[in-house]
């Protein structure tokens, strides 16, 4: 069995060399850096299977930007961070964790509690390759609902033709997904689309990105560099993020579109590029004041995304889907039960698609029996996150919802029921549901 190589990303040296050993002792092969310059060097040059980053990394300073940089490059690596537990953490954890983190572990670390951890990491790495090479319909698109055939339509009409495309929609929706079905159900199809995330460019690169570069050195020698339009005569150019390309770059984006040529930096010569554009973003790009009207207008095939709370129908299918994928790899057979179905169906699944399958995943990863119910599990901490970013008042109304919300499924949506068990007046209990637009569902015969 191939051994797993793990990276501490430490300054620290006695936590380090200790943490090696641990690690050692259970057949793990461990390196260590101590700052982020060698941190991506390791990554690069050695097959790096999960890495342990401090959270004050290098000393004093931000683990986020590290770990940001990690994912940037390397999003298929799940990533731990470590903290010490004498400090106040939660909202550095909770922007870890937006930011790509897998989990986070505190000093002193405890054995079993690493271990296990960096095996779940692995063990949801695996799923998530598997998810993503399936021969399976892509979990990004699946939904039965009328929004989600609507937007199915939208992006048949898309491939159709070469005209730029603008994908729209909150993160977590699966943009990019949707972007290269496009392509694939294009007549580019032959050759690979070229993709371009927005948000791991350096600001002052964007035009060499883009457009290439032709230099002329002082001995008279000649270097050129390609930019991705240029890659993708022939093919599609994804551009993810576009509301983050600086507006000089946005006027000539404009001038090729309508021209199909364009110049290098420090070049003379037009060079023409057969190439269909698609976009995405997660903001309104007819309300910024600093994204070009003239190249917003371009995009004829414009496609929203609705978040997943908008099609509530279609959570139960994409959990069956993850359901089967994961049991399939693992020869399993775990199922949820039809209480816990409905609690997760009413959850309001904040971060989307990628939220639903990083959560159903870590419920099925460290389920204990075949019929999964939410008796098993902290049901709140594991969903609830996104709380921490919220004001406690916000938070505690957000709270109270989803108590209610639970509380009328676990009776069957009998406000009578409900209110009695928990002490009030059903009056009052209308009242709330009313306060947190929760509207009254017809009760199912019992089972």
């Amino acid at each position: 069995m191939e051994r797993v190589n793990v990276l501490i990303a430490d300054d620290d040296k006695i936590f380090s060399e200790l943490t090696r050993f641990v690690l050692e002792e259970h057949d793990f092969d461990v390196v260590h850096a101590q700052d982020l310059g060698t941190t991506m060097s390791f990554i690069n040059l050695k097959r790096i299977d999960v890495v342990i980053l401090d959270l004050h990394f290098p000393r004093y300073e931000d683990g986020i930007t590290a770990l940001k940089e990690i994912k940037s490059k390397f999003p298929h690596i799940p990533v731990i961070m470590v903290t010490s537990e004498y400090i106040d953490i939660v909202g550095k954890v909770v922007e870890a964790i937006k930011c790509g983190a897998y989990d986070f572990v505190e000093k002193p670390i405890k054995e079993e509690r690493l271990i296990i951890t960096i095996n779940n990491a692995l063990e949801v790495a695996n799923l998530k390759s598997s998810l993503s090479s399936s021969k399976n319909k892509s979990l990004d698109l699946i939904g039965n609902s009328q929004k989600m055939a609507h937007t199915f339509d939208l992006i048949k009409e898309a491939a159709k033709n070469d005209e730029p495309t603008l994908i729209v929609g909150e993160a977590g929706i699966g943009k990019k997904v949707i972007a290269k079905t496009i392509h694939k159900l294009s007549d580019r199809s032959e050759n690979d689309s070229i993709y371009i995330n927005c948000a791991t460019i350096n600001k002052d690169y964007f035009e060499h990105e883009f457009l290439g570069l032709k230099k002329v050195t002082s001995s008279g020698q000649s270097n050129e560099y390609y930019g991705n339009l240029e890659l993708a005569h022939n093919t599609s150019l994804i551009i993810d993020n576009i509301d983050l390309v600086p507006i000089n770059l946005q006027d000539k984006l404009v001038d090729y579109i309508n021209t199909k040529s364009f110049k290098k930096i420090g070049g003379n010569k037009e060079i023409r590029a057969d190439v269909k554009i698609i976009a995405t973003t997660s903001k309104d790009l007819s309300d910024m004041k600093n994204f070009s009207k003239a190249l917003y207008d371009l995009f004829t095939n414009s496609i929203k995304i609705p978040p997943l709370r908008e099609r509530k129908e279609d959570i139960i299918p994409l959990i069956n889907f993850l359901v089967k994928v994961v049991n399939d790899i693992n020869h399993t057979s775990f199922s949820f039960s039809e209480s816990f179905l409905k609690m997760l169906e009413n959850y309001e699944w904040l971060g989307n698609i990628r939220e639903l399958q990083t959560k159903i995943i870590y419920l099925l990863i460290n389920a204990n029996n075949e019929i999964i119910t939410e008796d098993q599990f902290d049901f709140n901490l594991i969903l609830n996150d996104h709380l921490f970013e919220m004001p406690f008042k916000n938070a505690m109304k957000e709270l109270e919802k989803d108590y209610l919300i639970n509380l009328l499924n676990r009776n069957n949506w009998n406000v009578a029921d409900s209110a009695s068990k928990i002490g009030i007046d059903r009056t009052n209990l209308f009242k709330k549901m009313k306060n947190h637009k929760i509207k009254p569902k017809k009760k199912t015969n019992s089972r």
